[in-house]
């Protein structure tokens, strides 16, 4: 016997409709979540380690840095520039040639690093830190050191611990992302400060090594393109970290995530994130491959609001360039006054330094190509870069990072300066 089909009644039909849409939704809610969280793949290079690596030097010098205080109350006081509020803070000269006394074990191991090759450990999470404080109080100690020397005559002690500043500032530079690349170049400055006043006052002999010496440092700089691929790198590592982090929505980014756009963290997803940062850092690196004179525009945000917040902009090109630029022309300056000490003039040109004094001209940072310009004046020459606005005024050096003993200009170069970048006189 047959059983007569039956008609769901309305009531039937719409608590199978809510069923079928509560699964549903689960299901969607589900694939969503699933989707949203899903990690990408990404491989991170690992850099390959030299062993030994001089970064284990660099930092067993810092282990054994002592009266660091004393040495940062003297960067001050050698170079006139005393802070205001530091009334009885100040160290005396005798004081602080104790400290630098105290500190020789720890400049005699940095300079057993300079055998070796330098590599910085990767850094693969925002909470890791790479070494640089340390670096920077070494680079403090050497300046100090440099600055007693010279004033106590010793001009070729003061050139090797501005060099050895400036070999460990630069060599620091492979594998280290943008804080730590921006950092070096204020290291650098440091080194060269000294290096600038007794350029001048070294015999024959020691004007060739320095200038040899120096330009083997120079060659060791790491191209502002590559420290930005290493940044990349940290960043996503970084963020992958935190993507595996649980409560990564609620806690983990806070530090970067403003309060007003938090709430958007739960909606966003993993790769979206990964992707948005990758092209991002791709477009930056793209642009730093070229000269800085082309000025191209740094590309533009993502457009998720999430992604942007890992895209923060802390490093320039400028100061990289800048550096590179400033070692050029000190190097070049070394080279004339060799040049000269033996041949007791200048060169008509710089190709006249190559191959006694120079190995090849260092190119203008500035310049979309070429070398440095050089020209005999009656009084001696004129060596300059074309400076950060990329136009050849003939030497006629900027307003700004003039040396106080040469002119009256005091603020120090910045990207916006005009004017060429004159060797001796804007070295700040």
């Amino acid at each position: 016997m047959t059983r007569p089909d039956r008609t769901l009644t309305t009531g039937e039909k719409g608590l199978l409709w809510w069923v079928t849409a509560f699964i549903a939704a689960v299901l969607g809610g589900w694939w969503w979540w699933t989707d949203i969280n899903r990690m990408p793949e990404i491989a991170i290079p690992e850099p390959v380690m030299p062993a030994p690596n001089a970064l284990d030097y660099y930092l067993e010098a810092g282990s054994l840095l002592t009266d660091q205080p004393v040495i940062q109350g003297a960067v001050h006081v050698l170079n006139d520039d005393i802070p205001k509020g530091w009334a009885g803070l100040v160290p005396t000269m005798a004081r602080i040639e104790a400290a630098v006394t105290a500190n020789g074990p720890a400049i005699a191991r940095l300079r057993e690093g300079f055998q070796h090759p330098y590599q910085a450990e990767p850094l693969r999470s925002f909470r890791e830190f790479g070494p640089q404080h340390i670096l920077s109080q070494i680079a403090e100690t050497l300046h100090v050191e440099a600055e007693l020397c010279r004033r106590r005559g010793d001009a070729t002690g003061a050139m090797r611990s501005g060099l050895d500043c400036l070999e460990m500032a630069i060599s620091s530079q492979r594998g280290c992302a943008l804080l730590a690349g921006n950092q070096t170049s204020s290291d650098e400055a440091l080194g060269r400060r000294t290096l600038w006043a007794v350029c001048h006052q070294l015999s024959a002999r020691d004007t060739r090594a320095s200038a040899r010496r120096l330009e083997r440092i120079n060659a060791m700089r790491v191209r502002y393109a590559e420290i930005l691929e290493e940044e990349k790198w940290h960043r996503l590592a970084s963020l992958m970290d935190r993507f595996s982090t649980p409560g990564w929505r609620k806690h983990g980014c806070r530090d970067f995530v403003p309060s007003t756009r938090q709430w958007q963290l739960w909606g966003v997803k993993k790769r979206d994130v990964i992707t948005d940062v990758t092209q991002y850092m791709d477009r930056r690196i793209a642009n730093a491959r070229r000269p800085y004179a082309y000025k191209l525009l740094q590309p533009a945000l993502p457009d998720n609001p999430i992604s942007r917040c890992f895209c923060i902009s802390y490093g320039s090109y400028f100061f990289h360039s800048y550096a590179d630029a400033q070692d050029s022309l000190l190097l070049v300056t070394l080279a004339l006054q060799a040049y000269k000490l033996d041949h007791r003039r200048y060169p008509a040109a710089l190709s006249n330094l190559v191959p006694d004094y120079l190995s090849a001209i260092p190119r203008d940072a500035f310049a979309k190509s070429g070398p440095l310009q050089y020209k005999l004046t009656k009084t001696g020459y004129l060596l300059y870069s074309v400076g950060p606005d990329g136009t050849d005024d003939g030497g006629t050096p900027s307003r700004d990072g003039q040396n106080p003993k040469v002119a009256t200009g005091q603020s120090s170069l910045r990207h916006y300066s005009t004017g060429d970048i004159v060797a001796g006189v804007n070295v700040r």
